[in-house]
């Protein structure tokens, strides 16, 4: 699949970048369709980019970032959001196939975290049988603390993984 690239909302600038959801999820839409796509049913593709704006801004009020390649070409992106004064969640993180085991996961997260250094917990979800990202977060340092049955509807089971954040 051809690797999105848009001129005028999503920034091309190499490295991280803010989303301005409210103004680009038309085509925040279309790089989370993609990575939804290549993930073989491990990540839960939102239906249409309105839902995907609504579960972004109206139901989380989410910040979001882009990673781009050094050449500005899409490679992911990220969103989260402040759940409690302490407790920071990570929505949504995805990199497209061809990106994948290059560092931009750990870039991505590595910025989350720097973003949200005050906060004292990091939660996320995932499915339980994605066990590629489990071991990642793992490796950061999370650990699975909540098996969630029906999660997103029936059938859609996740796992709750934790992180604590040792704030000095």
């Amino acid at each position: 699949m051809e690797n999105i690239k848009t001129k005028e909302n999503l920034s091309n600038t190499p490295g991280i970048n803010f989303i301005d959801v409210e103004n680009q999820y038309q085509d925040l839409f279309l790089l989370d369709k993609q990575i939804a796509d290549e993930s073989n049913g491990l990540l839960l593709p939102l239906e249409s980019q309105e839902e995907l704006r609504k579960y972004l801004i109206e139901d989380h009020s989410s910040t979001n970032f882009l990673i781009n390649d050094e050449h500005g070409d899409h490679a992911g992106y990220f969103s989260f959001y402040d759940k409690d004064a302490k407790t920071s969640e990570l929505l949504n993180i995805g990199v497209l196939k061809d990106f994948q085991g290059k560092g931009f996961a750990q870039q991505m997260m590595q910025d989350y975290f720097d973003k949200n250094k005050d906060k004292e917990l990091f939660i996320l979800v995932t499915k339980p049988n994605n066990a590629q990202a489990i071991r990642f977060y793992e490796k950061l340092g999370y650990k699975i603390t909540e098996f969630k049955k029906d999660y997103y509807g029936e059938g859609e089971d996740r796992v709750l993984l934790e992180k604590r954040n040792n704030i000095k």
